[in-house]
């Protein structure tokens, strides 16, 4: 898995959530969770956790990717 970069948050503008995680400006939405497992599928990996906290940003549609397009 690759390793932290503790520049990966420059130029981003975010703000630290309820649990002090970074969150994007403008996210619509956040999920907090504690890693149960991590598998690795091709070159990516998949990680299964359990959602511990969920923060709303603002209401706005969201990003969707289907059919090669995004929406």
């Amino acid at each position: 898995m690759p390793g932290s970069n503790s520049d990966k948050w420059l130029g981003v503008r975010y703000r630290k959530s309820r649990s002090g995680c970074p969150v994007p400006d403008g996210a619509l939405a956040s999920l907090h969770c504690d890693k149960i497992e991590m598998k690795r599928a091709g070159g990516h990996y998949i990680f299964i956790g359990y959602v511990r906290d969920i923060e709303r940003g603002n209401e706005a549609d969201p990003l969707i990717f289907f059919n090669g397009h995004y929406r």
